[in-house]
């Protein structure tokens, strides 16, 4: 192997999405959009008796906008799923006049907790169920 004089990349991929660190860092536009809602996700177990493997989406609306989402992707374990939904009153981060200056909630210390997920299961869960072993 030879060794290289020169330090350094031709190439910088970022795929930390429509709010990049690494694209405000180059101050880079981005071309595209962000959603309007905010979603939240979590990893954990339900103790229902759904058929495993099987992937669940329920929401609620009104007047044609969807106002309560819930997401269920099957994954390795017994009874595990990924579940992204909308983020609760309490978590959303304020909006801000700058676009690019949209902080995620992580960012201002607010993260869901298996509370702010078992609301949404209570809500929109196909059968009664119990969340627990939040990742």
């Amino acid at each position: 192997m030879r060794e290289s004089k020169r330090s350094g990349a031709r190439y910088l991929v970022g795929c930390d999405g429509a709010h990049s660190v690494v694209r405000r860092g180059l101050g880079l536009d981005f071309d595209g959009d962000a959603f309007p809602e905010e979603y939240m996700l979590g990893d954990v177990e339900v103790d229902w008796h759904q058929p495993p493997g099987w992937g669940i989406r329920a929401m609620h609306q009104t007047d044609g906008d969807t106002d309560d989402l819930l997401v269920c992707i099957p994954l390795p374990g017994h009874n595990r799923y990924r579940m992204p939904m909308l983020v609760p009153d309490e978590l959303r981060t304020a909006k801000s006049d700058d676009p690019g200056a949209v902080a995620h909630g992580l960012e201002g210390g607010r993260a869901p907790e298996l509370r702010h997920i078992q609301a949404v299961l209570d809500r929109l869960s196909p059968e009664p169920t119990v969340a627990s072993h939040l990742r």
